[in-house]
This record gives C-alpha cells, sequence and structure tokens, in this order.
C-alpha cells in the first residue's frame, strides 16, 4: 500500500528534541531511558532514536501511537492504529521524519480490543542510522519481574507529546512497570509506582532483560489505564512478541529484525 506524506510541525518538533530537558528525578528518567521512561514516568529528555512517534490518517480518521524500530526498516506497532483505509502514516524520533511505504498486520487480529494478535509493522522510506530495539525471545519474563514501558502518550497531568513539548518538557517518557501474567498472548502488566500506560501509548515497545542484563521487547502496549493515574493498581495489557504466532507473524514481515 502506498502512502501520502505531510511533514507536520510537531514531527519536526519531536525529531530535534534531543537538547529539551524533562520534569521529574532525572535519575530515575535515566534509569528507564537508558533502556532503549508514560503516565506518571519520566520524561527521556535526550528523546530515543529507535522510539517513534506515529500519526497515521485516512478517510474515516487517524490514530496517534507509538513504535519502536526492530530493524533498519521496520516499526512495531499495534494494528488498531490502523483503519481499512488509512492511507498516510509518519513516523518521528529523535534525528529524524520517515515516511510510511507499507503496513502489515497480524493476519489474526480480529479488530477487538482483547486480541493479543494487535500487532503491526510499519515500513518506512529511509532506513534508521541507529540500532534497533531487538526482539526479546531467549528468556520470558517472571511474575513480579520489573520492566520498561515507553509511549508518547498521555501523562498524568492529561497531556499528550504536543501538550509537554509546549510545556518545555520532552515528548517521549518512560516508566517502570511490573509483569503480572500472560494468558494466551495477552500479558498483563501493572504500575510500579512511578507511571503506568495511557492512550497514545498504543504500540509502544515494552522491555524486560536478558540472561547478560541486555534489553528486549516482549510485548507491545496494547489497553492501558483509562484514567491515567500514575499509580492506579489497575492492569494495563500488552500483546506479547513472545508467542509463536507473533514471533512466526514478524519473522514474515521483518525478517531483518534485531534479536536477543
Amino acid at each position: 500500500m502506498s502512502f501520502s506524506f505531510r511533514v507536520l510541525p510537531i514531527f519536526l518538533i519531536i525529531a530535534s528534541t534531543a537538547a529539551c530537558s524533562g520534569g521529574g528525578d532525572d535519575n530515575a528518567s535515566q534509569g528507564a531511558c537508558s533502556a532503549a521512561k508514560i503516565s506518571g514516568g519520566e520524561s527521556c529528555s535526550d528523546g530515543q532514536p529507535n522510539v517513534a512517534y506515529i500519526l497515521t490518517s485516512g478517510p474515516s480518521g487517524g490514530f496517534e501511537c507509538t513504535g519502536s524500530y526492530i530493524s533498519l526498516t521496520a516499526v512495531l506497532t499495534a494494528a488498531h492504529c490502523f483503519a481499512p483505509d488509512t492511507t498516510e502514516a509518519t513516523i518521528a524520533s529523535r534525528g529524524a521524519v520517515r515516511r510510511g511505504t507499507e503496513f502489515t498486520v497480524h493476519p489474526l487480529y480480529d479488530g477487538s480490543v482483547d486480541s493479543p494478535y494487535d500487532i503491526a509493522v510499519l515500513k518506512v522510506d529511509v532506513p534508521l542510522n541507529n540500532a534497533p530495539l531487538p526482539l526479546l525471545i531467549s528468556r520470558e519474563p517472571q511474575l513480579g519481574e520489573e520492566l520498561v514501558a515507553y509511549g508518547y502518550g498521555e501523562d498524568q497531568n492529561g497531556l499528550g507529546a504536543v501538550g509537554r513539548i509546549e510545556s518545555g518538557e520532552s515528548p517521549l517518557k518512560a516508566a517502570f512497570i511490573t509483569y503480572i501474567g500472560n494468558d494466551f498472548g495477552s500479558i498483563a502488566i501493572t504500575s510500579a509506582g512511578d507511571g503506568s500506560v495511557c492512550p497514545g501509548d498504543s504500540g509502544g515497545p515494552v522491555l524486560a532483560k536478558d540472561g547478560s542484563g541486555r534489553y528486549g521487547i516482549i510485548g507491545i502496549t496494547r489497553a492501558g489505564v483509562g484514567i491515567c493515574d500514575a499509580d492506579a493498581d489497575v492492569p494495563a495489557f500488552l500483546s506479547s512478541t513472545q508467542t509463536s504466532a507473533a514471533i512466526q507473524f514478524l519473522n514474515e514481515v521483518a525478517p531483518d529484525a534485531a534479536v536477543n
């Protein structure tokens, strides 16, 4: 599928936010941000070239989402970020604005909010000039394990990426969260006390450590906490990228994806 392309001011600002200062505890911020921090999360003041803000649009509307580069030309995000008549996708991260050239939705995705197959891959026109985020396939997280989630969505103040830029913060945030279970590809997480996932974080990567302490993607945000309370003791849900169905799909559409 071919897309049209517009460079909107928001994308140019996101691409040049490397020098912006974020709010919150700088040490906590760097702790989560250095893994590749969302509501209540810390601002990633240096941005991340491999975590992107995505805007899709078409005749029936569009979506603001988050995604991550898993290869130099493939961005992993949520399937619900695309309508059947999506005609345009623009992708911005630190250092560049890119055009989406085509997208592929997991063939088992049925459009429901409960689908564990809410996964899509968006191809871009210009390769990433930094390292992509790897998919973690060597181990699965354990109950109570600390994870890191990224997103451009709303924070506890109701500000999205644009609002944070206008307030002098970085648009990208990240937070430590806790793994509380996996039910047939639907991963449940909850706040670790400093953040949660919210609208606009959809498609954003959630990372765990491999056996050597290196971070890799274990899932993407699918459904967040509607009230966007940083300390809300309410589960949010991910689509696992570690199931056999997810791995097969990603191998087919992004065979050059980084793994660990």
